[in-house]
Formats: C-alpha cells, sequence, structure tokens
C-alpha cells in the first residue's frame, strides 16, 4: 500500500509541472506580441505592438555624388558622347579624324550632386559648330569609371555659326559673334550675344537676366544724339537681357540688326518713326527708330 501511493503521487507530479510550463509560455506570449483586451485597446497599434501601421514610408535614397573627372576624361566622355547623337555621327564623317566634340564641359549642371556633360558639335566647316548638346549623368552606379551608356540626351541645339560654349555656376552661357555689313567670315566686328541656359531634367531653358524662361521685359531707350530726336523709344525683348539688346541697337545705330530676321514698317502717326522688329533663334526685339 505505501509502495503504491508513492507510485501515484510520481504519476501525479510530472502532469502538474507541465501545466505550470504551458500556462508560463502562454501567459509571456500574450504580453510580448500585444494581444490580449490590453493589446487591442491602444489605438494605432497592430499586432506586434511596435507601431508599424503610423510608419511613414521611406523616402528613395539619393544617388551617390558623382565628382567631374579629369580634362582627359571629359574630352573622351564628350567625344563618345557626340557620337551618340545623329547630328554628331554626320559630322564625323566630314572631319578629319572625326573628332566633333569641341569646349567640353563636365559638371554639375541639374543639381543632383552628378556630373552632366556638354559640348559644342563641329561642323567642319569655316563656320566653326552650329550646333551644342548637353547630355545629363543617369542615376546607375558607376562601375569602372563613367560610361557613355551612364548618360541621358537632354537637347541638341542649333545656335549659328562661330558658336562658343562657357559655364556661368550651372548655367550654360553659348556665345555667337554679330556680323555687320561688309564683315567677312573670318572676322565680325559687330560684337557678340551671350545666352544662358538652365538644364533641368529633360531641357534646356533660356535665362537671360530679367527674362528668365524667354518672359519680355521692358528696357530704356537708346539714346545716340543727347537732347534730341535721334534716339529709340523704349526696347522690348524676349530671351536676351536689356544690356544685351541695347549694345546691339547701339552698334546698328538703331537700325536692322546684323544675322536677325528683321521687318521694318514706316508710320507716320504721331512723331514719324520706323517700327522694327528683329528675331534670332528665341530672341526676339521690338523698338521703334525716331
Amino acid at each position: 500500500m505505501i509502495g503504491m501511493a508513492r507510485t501515484r503521487r510520481r504519476v501525479l507530479a510530472v502532469p502538474l509541472a507541465l501545466v505550470a510550463a504551458v500556462l508560463t509560455v502562454a501567459a509571456l506570449s500574450g504580453c510580448g506580441s500585444g494581444g490580449g483586451a490590453s493589446g487591442s485597446e491602444r489605438p494605432g497599434y497592430g499586432a506586434s505592438g511596435g507601431g508599424e501601421a503610423a510608419a511613414a514610408p521611406d523616402e528613395a535614397p539619393r544617388p551617390d555624388p558623382v565628382p567631374p573627372p579629369s580634362a582627359a576624361e571629359c574630352e573622351r566622355l564628350a567625344a563618345e558622347l557626340a557620337l551618340e547623337t545623329k547630328l554628331g555621327r554626320r559630322n564625323a564623317r566630314l572631319i578629319p579624324g572625326g573628332q566633333v566634340a569641341a569646349d567640353p564641359i563636365c559638371h554639375d549642371l541639374t543639381g543632383d550632386e552628378r556630373f552632366d556633360v556638354a559640348f559644342l558639335i563641329s561642323g567642319g566647316g569655316s563656320g566653326g559648330a552650329f550646333d551644342w548638346a548637353v547630355f545629363a549623368h543617369g542615376t546607375e552606379a558607376a562601375i569602372d569609371g563613367p560610361s557613355v551608356q551612364r548618360f541621358d540626351e537632354i537637347a541638341v541645339e542649333n545656335s549659328g555659326g562661330h558658336t562658343r560654349l562657357r559655364r556661368s555656376g550651372r548655367l550654360l552661357v553659348v556665345i555667337n559673334p554679330v556680323f555687320l555689313p561688309g564683315d567677312a567670315n573670318c572676322c565680325p566686328t559687330g560684337g557678340e550675344t551671350r545666352r544662358r541656359y538652365r538644364v533641368e531634367e529633360d531641357r534646356v531653358v533660356l535665362v537671360n537676366g530679367a527674362n528668365e524662361g524667354g518672359e519680355s521685359a521692358t528696357c530704356e531707350p537708346v539714346v545716340f544724339t543727347p537732347n534730341s530726336d535721334d534716339t529709340t523709344s523704349e526696347v522690348e525683348v524676349s530671351g536676351i537681357s536689356c544690356e544685351e539688346a541695347r549694345s546691339l541697337l547701339t552698334r546698328s545705330n538703331g537700325g536692322a540688326l546684323p544675322g536677325h530676321d528683321c521687318h521694318s514698317e514706316l508710320r507716320e502717326e504721331g512723331l514719324a518713326h520706323t517700327h522694327f522688329r528683329c528675331e534670332r533663334g528665341q530672341v526676339t526685339i521690338e523698338w521703334d527708330r525716331f
């Protein structure tokens, strides 16, 4: 009898220990998972109790900066990118050695801390470069140095002969000479025009002085003889700064501008005068000459 009683106590002791262990694990699981009545009463929290449902989505990672390459590497990239354009491939057949890129610029022009490439496309003739191009750096990670496959063509623009390309901060400056009557192709004497362009994600935008984006502006008259009617009216311009427009009018003595498509009309109302409107590319200049 005594032996049987001891045996029974051993058998009953094992299930009680298991039950206690199971109850302990269940209690701990309920606290950690935020379950039960207390977990469900907390607004804005999910089953994990960590608040992931209310967290803001992560922003897309910004591409790593890519600094400009050396001058030699910039020239190589410009030469290869020029041949990616239809115009560059055509001109390469006309130029000994096929070198069509000139005045290469490697700089962050779009503000994403990754350098872009701009250059002239030479034509091979006496007029020098007529066109310029811009390629923006893509977002792919650099592998074994810069490659043409990482650049996207933004624009190929024509601006007339003897073009030069420079940079001012993040703006591109396109420079063209002004030819006066009688000037030889080699030797323009009418000064030069400068057009400034901002490079955006998929285009270039003309930005000149107060005329950002090509908006019009009214400039002061040009006076040729003080205290007389030998003057212009106020000058209406678009796509060019007042300073440049007034300089062109001074050199042309208030007449038609060389190198521009100009139209004039004699007007008799009030003080007789000739109305001029001259255009060249995205530039428009309009004035009255008394």
